[in-house]
């Protein structure tokens, strides 16, 4: 017989599309990581030129309004579709061109075969409509389409591809929907997730009171073969005045079968028409019944692992050091001084690449503006980035002056040395 399948293995379309919008819009730990990256690539800002030259100052002022704004979008859009889609509007009052992208939840794609390249038995219809793209080094293309009030028609949305686009089938017909980069990070979350459900719950049962009780119903000697219980007074002299009727269903019925509900009337007790609250107080239970531990529930997932698991996944997808996330948890009291030149080389490797999508998405955006039709890049328009790094300059400066203070013998002969090294910096 064939194993059964794990449930938690896939999540459904609708579970899997709501995690990943609230993961890209809202969970804390992946916005820390978006804030980091965009800090360090766009914390200098972005120049301008133009022929070679720098454009007025009211110009840059609208360019890092309009179009520099748009770059903080980058990684978010990078991570949930692998595209950053957006269309022309003008701006009120003066009429100018900017580009605006399409907001989250507000649009859907697909991946299809490029016009002329696809097989002759599958051409694609004249009348199909197409999107405005400028990467023509791929095979393959991005459509998408507007949904819901956005009255966006797909002439009119630009996409940028951030991420090659493949054709790996995810129809909704297969169980799954199209996957975007964070498809194992948002498996991560939904099973992380679920099991803190549970904690919780197992939490709240374990500290409710709760009363269990079990029946131990008499035995006698001539107990009649089949009976499990034969109804009697709790002494001879109740058994001596119960009337003629002593043996029958009804009898039964009173005696032992209320005793629950007896029970439970004894310690719920409450006077509501005069509003008194309960007084606890010591009750005797009824015979023949006994008390019972309460079940405790104990979750067999570790949430700790899977909170590890989530973070080093949030790391990986992002290309930042773990020990930036701990930082930023409290799992780690700091980075040490021998760890923060190797972190800052890593993500200088991860900002110059983030920075060459900015770049890409920057001239894009400009060339439809500016330049429809062309390629703004021929026109000699260049961007100038100037990422921040984690060790600096200026530390690494104070580190070596440090360094060379704990070599220096004490005296005058350290002063007259620092001086003379500030001279020569000074020269």
């Amino acid at each position: 017989m064939a194993a059964r399948a794990n449930p938690r293995a896939v999540s459904s379309p609708p579970e899997y599309a709501n995690t990943l919008a609230l993961l890209v819009d809202r969970e804390p730990m992946l916005q820390y990581g978006i804030d980091l990256l965009n800090s360090l690539c766009l914390g200098e800002g972005v120049k301008i030129s133009v022929l070679f030259q720098k454009p007025s100052a009211e110009f840059q002022s609208f360019f890092n309004e309009y179009f520099v704004s748009s770059l903080r979008n980058i990684v978010k859009y990078k991570l949930y579709c692998g595209f950053l889609p957006f269309c022309l509007r003008k701006v009120p009052g003066s009429g100018d061109k900017i580009p605006v992208v399409l907001p989250l939840g507000s649009f859907v794609w697909c991946v299809r075969v490029k016009e002329g390249v696809r097989k002759n038995n599958t051409t694609r219809n004249a009348e199909e409509s197409r999107n405005k793209n400028y990467d023509h080094g791929s095979l393959c293309e991005y459509f998408v389409t507007a949904t819901g009030t956005l009255d966006v028609k797909p002439e009119e949305i630009w996409v940028v591809n951030l991420l090659e686009p493949t054709l790996i089938d995810h129809s909704p017909q297969s169980g799954m929907v199209q996957l975007s980069p964070l498809f194992l990070t948002v498996k991560r979350y939904i099973e992380l997730e679920t099991a803190r459900q549970r904690l919780s719950y197992a939490d709240d049962w374990n500290t409710t009171a709760r009363l269990f009780t079990v029946k131990r119903p008499p035995q006698v000697l001539n107990e009649r073969a089949g009976k499990d219980e034969v109804p009697f007074g709790t002494s001879r002299f109740q058994q001596a005045m119960m009337p003629e009727g002593f043996f029958t269903y009804e009898n039964m019925r009173v005696q032992y079968h209320n005793a629950a509900d007896l029970v439970r009337d004894a310690l719920e007790h409450n006077d509501v028409a005069s509003g008194a609250a309960h007084v606890p107080a010591v009750y005797a239970l009824p015979t023949h019944f006994d008390l019972l531990n309460s079940p405790q529930l104990h979750p067999l997932q570790n949430v700790e692992n899977l909170e590890r698991e989530y973070r080093a996944s949030v790391a990986h997808v992002l290309g930042i050091p773990q020990q930036l996330l701990d930082v930023d948890s409290g799992r780690a009291k700091g980075i040490g001084k021998d760890e923060l030149p190797l972190l800052s080389e890593l993500m200088r490797g991860v900002c110059r690449e983030l920075t060459g999508l900015m770049y890409k998405s920057l001239l894009h955006q400009y060339s439809a503006v500016y330049y429809p039709g062309q390629n703004a890049m021929h026109k000699k328009v260049r961007f100038a980035f100037n990422p921040r790094n984690l060790y600096s300059e200026e530390m690494q400066e104070r580190e070596d002056e440090m360094i060379r203070l704990q070599k220096q013998p004490l005296g005058n002969d350290a002063s007259s040395a620092t001086q003379s090294n500030k001279k020569a910096k000074s020269s």
